[in-house]
């Protein structure tokens, strides 16, 4: 028993020097499997080989927490008789206990066991074999490997049943493994660290630096590599100017970005200095090293053009109108002229186009005017009912027979025609112009 006794102290001491818990125990409804070996002790009585025996075997428990939990073990011990020529003799011991862990948390923790079970002699051919129950209780150290896996020593005293004096004592040594249940990590010191001090930087502009023709209803932003505190942005720490002229506008900081929104749209053709002051601080309340400028320019104005589509309709165009008795409802021809030009009203509807109308030479100035707007009416209806466009985005005009010189201008169409024929047009036209866009 003192050899036993030796080697767990030993065992002992070397695990609390050289192995650490990762983890506190597992807590309730996890399983132990435990299998060990090491050396039992029979009482004299016995009269049984009484110097330490092999002894091997297996604990299977459940744990109802972190600390406390229950047990059944067998094991099995090969001694020899003192009388009956020293015969071979297996003794089984099987049992069941209740652990009781202290400072599941600690390195090492320790336990006790308490317990009660039988041992069963299986002796020679020739002699009965017989039982006998017991009473067991002792101490126990579990050192962690991992937060699944122990090494586990154990001593137990043995008393046996219906005896005064007879008593055994076991020492034994080996793995317990943890299944199921939940681990608490258990948190390792860790020497805090002042957290790093940035400096707000700019990292990106919108618009970038330099960048022309920029969209005159843009926002203005810069992006930081940190955090900014909203209240160091206001309108005298970010500014935009062209030139000495203030732009006014509202400027907020989101996490890492300033936005300047002008409260109009700026001029085209103008360069603009955007500036962040010293005075704009990060979250931990530091400052820009120094002033952050960027420019940008904005485009040039761009000149609307007049677009003038020109369609020259003959009297072969027009039929006659039972209603009025004049050449002026538009024929098969005359509509089939009209269709190629409907695509471009449909591809245009936010355009206004003036039809022009004309007639040949022939009649008073009063009725050819007359006929000349029945005849950009009836071009007018048409487009109404073929394309769909509003009827008041088409502006209907009779000119009769003379062509205004000034409609020559506008389209590159009619410079094509003499000069003679624009001051007066022989035979029946409609001039379409887009006048609006």
């Amino acid at each position: 028993m003192k050899i036993i006794l030796q080697l767990l102290v030993f065992t002992l001491i070397s695990l609390r020097l050289t192995t650490s818990a990762l983890a506190d125990y597992p807590t309730n409804s996890s399983l132990t499997l435990s299998p060990f070996f090491g050396g039992f002790h029979f009482h004299k009585d016995q009269h049984l080989q009484n110097n330490v025996r092999p002894f091997y075997g297996l604990r299977v428990g459940g744990n109802f927490s972190d600390s406390l939990g229950i047990e059944a073990m067998f094991g099995n011990i090969r001694t020899t008789a003192n009388d009956l020529d020293h015969q071979k003799i297996n003794v089984f011991r099987y049992g069941v206990e209740a652990i009781l862990r202290f400072v599941p948390s600690n390195k090492l923790i320790p336990f006790v066991a308490l317990g009660g079970g039988a041992v069963t002699f299986d002796n020679p051919e020739g002699i009965t074999n017989h039982s006998r129950g017991l009473f067991d209780y002792g101490l126990g150290v579990l050192a962690g490997i991992n937060d699944r896996a122990y090494i586990r020593a154990d001593v137990r005293h043995i008393i046996l049943a219906n005896s005064d004096h007879t008593s055994n004592f076991e020492g034994t040594i080996g793995l317990s493994f943890v299944f199921g249940g939940d681990v608490k990590a258990k948190e390792e010191a860790k020497e805090e660290r002042p957290a790093a001090i940035s400096v707000p930087i700019v990292v990106s502009t919108v618009p970038a630096n330099a960048t022309e023709g920029v969209g005159t209803n843009i926002k203005v932003s810069a992006n930081f590599n940190s955090p900014i505190d909203p209240a160091s942005v206001t309108p005298e720490t970010f500014t935009l100017k062209h030139g000495t002229t203030l732009v006014r506008g509202t400027v907020i900081a989101t996490d890492n970005m300033i936005t300047f929104t002008p409260v109009q749209e700026l001029e085209h053709n103008t360069t603009y200095v955007a500036t962040i002051t010293i005075g704009v601080k990060g979250l931990t309340g530091i400052s820009l090293a120094n002033n952050y400028e960027w420019s940008f320019a904005t485009s040039p104005i761009v000149e609307k053009k007049h677009e003038t589509a020109l369609v020259i309709l003959d009297d072969t165009n027009f039929r006659l109108d039972k209603s009025t008795r004049t050449r002026s409802a538009l024929s098969k021809k005359g509509m089939n002229e009209i269709k190629s030009n409907i695509q471009i009203i449909k591809d245009n509807p936010q355009i206004k186009i003036s039809i022009i109308g004309h007639t040949n030479s022939k009649g008073s100035i009063k009725l050819k005017k007359k006929l000349s707007i029945k005849r950009a009416n009836a071009v007018r209806n048409y487009l109404v009912e073929e394309s769909g466009i509003s009827q008041d985005k088409l502006v209907t005009v009779g000119y009769g027979e003379e062509l205004p010189t000034e409609y020559s201008a506008y389209s590159p169409s009619m410079n094509n025609i003499s000069k003679s024929k624009t001051k007066s047009i022989k035979g029946k036209k409609v001039l379409f112009q887009i006048i609006e866009k």
